[in-house]
């Protein structure tokens, strides 16, 4: 084929880049149209929040569980994940107390504005001291659960990140990244991994199992914004789910990479704190809630309302319709 059959077959887009911050040659570079470059700038800037990861195990197969029953004695009858991850497991079933189990949204089962959990995760660490109960402390309060880990004591301490963080004499069935954030009522989350920004809210879960209300967990490849209120993660969500957002972020990132949008992601975003008064901050949030309630059941209508969160994001940011045509159209050339 000729170079001018190559054109004739083509079609071209003329894009730009420069860095994400004015005259900083440092900074992670945009990629986009002129016109899209310019509206970056009045999405970026440093947000009123921060961001942390979700909780690390280093054996998924042993610390997600279900519940298959709930007992007259107040134990819950459970049964280990063993087919999740890498190591070779047993599948249990166990009778352990119920205080250490937190609803837990994989990975997979968490999308643009909604997120489910199906399972629970045993966290059996402390949230305000960052470290594990001790095994005193577990023989006491949670005997039960104290030896349902003890039947995979072997495995739980040849695990490379506790070979890595802990000593021999800790307790063998430490975990990472548990702190008071990780037990916030409400939370923004997102994956890490992925083409393009994907933000739901989320608050504690009432389990189906009569399990009572809990905060609802993560895994470390997910990342989230604790918060105590709903309406507020509402908002952050709606910001973080709109075209604006979304472009931003993926003008400076490696396409699917797998922190293309870890914790650092709101350090390049425009979010202020949450303002009530604020008839836009409060539009945004309200149109999360419906579009959250459309994600869950499937409703034709989201589309529309994702239009509309986009109207309520660009106004917000205030980005002229040029320049979010210039956007729409660079995102596009992103792939």
């Amino acid at each position: 084929m000729s170079a001018q059959h190559a054109l004739d077959a083509t079609t071209r887009t003329t894009l730009q880049a420069r860095p994400s911050q004015r005259g900083v040659a440092s900074s992670p570079w945009l990629i986009g149209a002129a016109d899209a470059l310019d509206a970056a700038h009045l999405v970026s800037g440093e947000s009123a929040y921060e961001a942390k990861a979700g909780v690390t195990v280093w054996l998924d197969g042993v610390f997600q569980v279900e519940v298959v029953e709930r007992r007259a004695d107040g134990l819950v009858r459970i049964r280990n994940y063993a087919d999740v991850g890498k190591t070779e497991l047993p599948q249990v079933e166990d009778a352990i107390e119920p205080d250490l189990l937190f609803p837990y949204v994989p990975w997979a089962s968490l999308d643009r504005w909604h997120g489910e959990p199906d399972r629970y995760l045993l966290i059996p660490q402390d949230p305000d001291t960052r470290a594990p109960f001790p095994v005193d402390a577990m023989r006491k309060n949670w005997p039960k659960t104290l030896a349902y880990l003890r039947r995979f004591e072997a495995a739980l301490r040849q695990r490379s990140g506790y070979r890595r963080y802990f000593k021999p004499t800790d307790p063998f069935y430490a975990i990472y990244n548990v702190s008071a954030s990780t037990m916030s009522p409400t939370k923004v989350v997102w994956r890490t991994m992925g083409t393009s920004m994907q933000a739901a809210f989320l608050g504690e879960t009432r389990a189906a199992d009569g399990m009572a209300p809990r905060p609802t967990v993560f895994k470390n490849t997910v990342i989230f914004i604790p918060l105590a209120d709903e309406e507020e993660a509402a908002y952050v969500t709606a910001l973080l789910n709109s075209t604006w957002a979304d472009y931003l972020l993926r003008a400076s990132n490696v396409r699917g990479g797998k922190s293309a949008f870890a914790t650092n992601v709101l350090k390049s975003l425009a979010i202020p704190k949450y303002n009530r008064r604020s008839t836009l901050a409060r539009s945004l949030s309200r149109l999360a809630y419906e579009a959250a309630e459309q994600a869950s059941t499937g409703e034709e209508q989201l589309v529309a309302t994702e239009a509309l969160v986009d109207e309520a994001a660009a106004r917000f940011w205030d980005i002229g319709t040029r320049q979010q045509e210039a956007m729409r159209k660079s995102l596009e050339a992103l792939g």
